[in-house]
Formats: structure tokens, C-alpha cells, sequence
């Protein structure tokens, strides 16, 4: 699938407003929780939902030195659409980051490293 077909396709999936809308309930860790199995499910989720972020993030790096070449200069939507698609990858990445549950924060720090 080429670079167009994805950006089309993961804003017809509402991929990132899905991710946006989910929000983690339990941010600090708890010890007393750490058995509970809503803690466990909603940990889950969202390492799989940092994880789904980083591939995402990766893909989108690829393209960051050279999207409108790639994209196709004159094909200004795509170019828009990429880059609110890099910015909402950012931002919903930082806010997981943003957690004492390193399970949620480690998938992500890859992106990181690479977008830094």
C-alpha cells in the first residue's frame, strides 16, 4: 500500500480519534490494584494502543524528511493530513508517556528516540 492509501485509510479507520478518545483512568501506579484484573485490562489496552502508536509513529518518520516529495507536492490535503496525523501521534503519545506504568511508556520510547 502506498504512503497515500495509508493516510486515506487511517482517517477513514478514525484510527487516532479512537485513541483520543480513550483515556487511562488509573495513571499512577497502585500497588494495592496491581491484582485487580480491570487495573491488569486497562494496562493492556493501553500497551497495545502505545505499541499500535509506535508503529504508527515509525511509518510517519519515514516520511517526515521527504513527505511533499513523496506525497506529491501538489496534493496539499495528503500533506495537511500527514502532518496532523504526525502532530496527533505526538501528542497522544506524550500523554502515555506520561505515566508511572512503564509497561504503557517503554513501546513508545522507540518513536521517541528516533523522532529526537
Amino acid at each position: 500500500m502506498d504512503h497515500n492509501s495509508k493516510i486515506g485509510v487511517i482517517g477513514q479507520l478514525a484510527f487516532l480519534d479512537v485513541v483520543e478518545h480513550f483515556q487511562l483512568q488509573n495513571a499512577e501506579l497502585d500497588i494495592q490494584a496491581i491484582d485487580d484484573d480491570a487495573f491488569k485490562n486497562e494496562e493492556e489496552f493501553f500497551r497495545l494502543m502505545a505499541g499500535s502508536l509506535n508503529r504508527l509513529g515509525q511509518w510517519a518518520l519515514e516520511l517526515h524528511d521527504n513527505a511533499a516529495q513523496i506525497l506529491g507536492e501538489q496534493n496539499v490535503d495528503q500533506i495537511q493530513a500527514y502532518h496532523s496525523i504526525v502532530q496527533r501521534i505526538i501528542n497522544r503519545s506524550l500523554a502515555l508517556v506520561d505515566t508511572d506504568k512503564a509497561r504503557i511508556a517503554l513501546p513508545l520510547m522507540d518513536f521517541f528516540s528516533k523522532f529526537l
